[in-house]
């Protein structure tokens, strides 16, 4: 099963990205050899992190 992650990061928070990779390293080795039937193949996780101040342009929304 392929396991990614699809960050979008703010400039100011741009340090943070070092670690998003190494954790998207891990879950790719973690799931690597494991497998959940034909229905998932695939997995992608989109991560959204913004500095303070972004909240302008990135409104906080309650789950659907």
């Amino acid at each position: 099963m392929i396991v990614a992650i699809a960050p979008c990061i703010d400039e100011e928070i741009e340090r943070l990205l070092h670690g998003v990779g190494r954790i998207s390293v891990r879950l790719k080795e973690y799931f690597a050899h494991k497998s959940y039937g034909g229905d998932i193949e695939c997995l992608f996780i989109g991560l959204i992190l913004t500095g303070p101040g972004s909240e302008r342009l990135h409104p906080v929304r309650g789950l659907k």
